[in-house]
């Protein structure tokens, strides 16, 4: 049965209290809610135009060939261009990059060396930075523009490619393309751009970013700085209105823990009374999906509406998080007594409409646009920011919500705001309107329950994409651990700190007082090779390597460079293998309490997953990996694989890498030797194979992600 529209008065209270849900609660003189790339693009190209002073640019991605304005298939101005004219033509000007320094994986899918574009290359007042301040396998994921500290955006939308598009989502849309990424899918999401107090306390999180990752203290923006926002180009959908500012920072580096995101989401959805409506990339955080679950469990639960993709990205996402997902939703229904929830995808013209959003709407008297998504990492792993409204009773306020609510409704339903209002009053709902609104051209269609036949559990991989904790905290910080001995920690740490001033001496070289240097090393070293002890020794500084967590992607060049390209890789092989084996056997002995402790017995689940799909699962992590080395051995040793299918998935993953790496390694030691055409062309053929070689796996995936997607449609 529908329930009564007219609930009771909500508190004049707010739900976002400083120190217990957020950091902050500051005013906005002006709000503007942006919905999907096309306007945010467009908003932040006029606000960019108008800065005089200061912009501040905080992002998990950019690319400086994102075209802003597309009006036509062939406008728009190049966010890298467009800055580094600023920056020229206004002396004044002070203009900072911070992207999240992403491991290699990502980079195959990204501009290639954007330093040099949007650094080297451009005026001195333009700066980009790649930020690595974050704990084991976290990112930073923040996306954060503050122009003068007077206005700002957030929400989920990168300046790079496949981020650009409009509320219709047309198919043949011939504008939606972007360098590397031709005719890319339908994609939508949201930025909320604020203008005020609120902006300024926004340029202090960018700014303290800016100085923890570069030590640089950036300058200040008077006090007096006109406002950037463009008049006649951004209405305002709000005017006058508190905002409360929501973060996600993991303990790191002193710094302590911040949970805001996590907080105010439980808080918001304990408050709620009649619905709320969500539209996010993920759903598998697990309190999360608890306190929905406690709602629904209730006589009288409010509606529940999540707006999600049809499946993830990317094959790592789908076997890991995409299961997750449906396992949560599995839960959720049995405990759906009422039949008031409701989780979709959108359609557009047959196709699946990407969601990249992360908004949530409570009873039209609270919303929350930012970067946070509802997935474990997001609430104490990951950097994130979130800006939160609630009308406490402002009746303008609700009305405002309402509209965007509306808006989003009908675009994923193709009606207009005013249809879906009155399909709503009348249907005395959000699942009537759903239900009565929406066509074959457009609508939300209920999310499958059962994973897809090509679906691979890969157990631990979860852990690993969507730790609830930094990595550090669960393999290492548990009280049912015993202490390691203090001679035991004292030799790592004399190892740690021999192998760091061997390498500090060498960077502390120029690149002119480098280069002479190398050769006779290399000469020096390659006496061993073909020696009794070549071997020996590669295996021995892999061991010593896992211990501290020495990336292995280093390692192996470095063993083709000194030791030739077959004791290299030999050695570099068994070297591993063994490096993974002690890390393997340390987490059986020392994780799986650990692990037990922070996810329950959902560790039996995962070893029964890995041993139907062990050798699989390791080879694909090894060779598409999703986190450092040694954390993987430790997690998969605390998840009860079995040792032959860890050592021979490893074996089957690295191999191929290896060798590639091993034959780089011995051609590039030559061409530092002798730099001939000949040595330096080899050595320009063996990058290239590499490269193609990552390409050739990426699309492999990518074609065969696309024909499921056409058989599953």
């Amino acid at each position: 049965m529908p329930y009564d529209l007219k609930s009771p008065p909500r508190s004049a209270l707010p739900v976002a209290v400083p120190g217990l849900n957020c950091r902050c609660r500051t005013w906005a003189d002006r709000v503007a809610f942006l919905v999907d790339g096309a306007a945010y693009f467009a908003a932040l190209r006029h606000t960019l135009e108008r800065a005089r002073h200061s912009v501040v640019i905080i992002g998990w991605e950019i690319d400086s060939r994102t075209r802003l304005d597309r009006s036509t298939e062939a406008d728009g101005t190049e966010i890298g261009l467009l800055l580094d004219s600023l920056v020229r033509n206004r002396p004044g000007l002070d203009c900072r990059m911070l992207i999240w320094d992403s491991p290699l994986l990502y980079s195959l899918d990204r501009e290639f060396l954007p330093e040099i574009k949007l650094d080297w290359l451009t005026h001195p007042h333009l700066r980009f930075r790649l930020d690595s301040d974050h704990p084991l396998v976290a990112s930073h994921h923040q996306k954060l523009v503050v122009v003068d500290d007077k206005v700002a955006f957030c929400g989920g939308i990168d300046i790079t490619a496949r981020r650009w598009d409009c509320p219709e989502h047309r198919p043949d849309d011939r504008r939606r393309s972007d360098p590397g990424h031709p005719n890319y899918p339908p994609f939508h999401d949201l930025m909320m751009m604020v203008e005020g107090p609120v902006a300024a306390e926004l340029g202090k999180i960018a700014r303290q970013r800016w100085q923890r990752a570069s030590g640089e203290t950036p300058p200040p923006v008077p006090a007096d700085c006109p406002s950037p926002w463009p008049d006649e180009k951004v209405a305002a959908d709000l005017r006058a209105v508190q905002v409360a500012i929501a973060l996600t920072s993991p303990a790191w580096d002193g710094n302590e823990e911040i949970r805001d995101v996590e907080a105010l989401y439980l808080d918001m959805i304990k408050a709620a009374r009649r619905f709320i409506y969500i539209e996010n990339q993920y759903f598998v955080s697990r309190k999360i999906g608890k306190a929905i679950a406690r709602r629904l469990w209730e006589d009288d639960p409010p509606e529940v509406v999540i707006v999600t993709p049809r499946r993830q990205e990317n094959l790592v996402e789908q076997t890991a998080m995409g299961l997750e997902r449906i396992r949560l939703c599995q839960r959720l229904k049995r405990l759906d007594r009422h039949d008031r929830l409701r989780v979709l995808w959108p359609e557009v013209a047959g196709r699946a409409l990407h969601v990249h959003s992360k908004l949530m709407i409570v009873d039209n008297a609270m919303v929350r646009i930012g970067s946070a998504n509802l997935n474990n990492r997001s609430m104490g792993v990951d950097t994130e920011c979130d800006l939160m409204i609630e009308s406490c009773g402002d009746g303008r306020i609700e009305k405002s919500v309402a509209g965007l609510l509306h808006r989003l409704l009908g675009e994923h339903l193709g009606a207009s705001p005013q249809e879906v209002a009155q399909a709503i009053e009348r249907k005395g709902g959000l699942r009537g309107a759903i239900g009565a609104l929406g066509h074959e051209e457009r609508r939300l269609v209920p999310l499958e329950n059962t994973p897809p036949p090509s679906a691979v559990d890969l157990g631990a991989a979860s852990l690993l994409v969507d730790p609830e904790r930094p990595m550090e905290e669960i393999l290492l910080d548990s009280e049912e651990n015993p202490v390691p001995p203090v001679s035991r920690r004292l030799g790592i740490l004399a190892v740690i700190i021999a192998i760091s001033a061997v390498m500090a001496a060498f960077w502390s070289l120029s690149p002119g007082e480098f280069l002479p240097q190398v050769a006779p090393f290399i000469d020096t070293l390659r006496v061993l090779d073909g020696s009794l002890l070549a071997l020996p020794l590669v295996v021995l500084s892999f061991v010593l390597g896992g211990f501290i967590a020495f990336p292995v992607t280093l390692m192996v060049p470095l063993a083709g460079m000194l030791f030739g390209p077959w004791v290299g890789l030999a050695g570099s092989l068994l070297g591993a293998l063994a490096s993974a084996s002690l890390s393997y056997w340390l987490g059986c002995r020392f994780g799986r309490e650990t692990l037990a402790r922070v996810v329950g017995p959902r560790v039996k689940g995962i070893g029964r997953n890995l041993a139907r799909h062990g050798i699989l699962a390791v080879a694909l992590l090894r060779m598409v990996p999703i986190a450092p080395f040694t954390v993987f051995n430790l997690v998969a040793g605390a998840s009860h694989l079995r040792f032959r299918d860890f050592v021979l998935g490893s074996a089957l993953g690295m191999l191929p890498g290896m060798i590639g790496l091993s034959v780089f390694g011995d051609r590039l030691a030559a061409a530092l030797q002798e730099p001939s055409w000949d040595n330096l062309g080899l050595l320009a053929v063996v990058v290239a194979a590499l490269f193609g070689a990552g390409w050739w796996i990426g699309h492999h995936l990518s074609r065969r992600r696309r024909r499921q997607e056409q058989i599953e449609a």
